[in-house]
């Protein structure tokens, strides 16, 4: 996990893993839950009122939302028991 974003640094070069990003605020109480259902799987840490382009760029409307992007695939996850369950299917299948 990382809380370091710089918004320029956009990187053109394909991954061959998902990107995913955990957009939160510093007054949302259930962003501090979601981490906790997060604690096995890598992601960015991405505060949305600092960082409003890229939140702007995924629509993000409320927070907590978990956005992961796959090449041209991008899915987004929004609310605590959303990303729950996003979470529970990725421990399942071994992600």
């Amino acid at each position: 996990m990382s809380d370091i974003f710089d918004e320029h640094s956009e990187v053109s070069v394909k991954s061959p893993e998902q990107i995913k990003y955990l957009f939160t605020t510093k007054t949302c109480p259930n962003c501090k839950l979601v981490k906790g259902y997060l604690k096995n799987i890598d992601y960015m840490l991405i505060d949305a009122e600092e960082n409003i382009e890229l939140a702007q760029k995924y629509k993000i409307r409320q927070a907590p939302t978990l956005v992961v992007v796959d090449g041209d695939d991008v899915k987004k996850y929004a609310n605590a028991s959303n990303i729950k369950k996003y979470a529970e299917q990725s421990a399942l299948a071994g992600v």
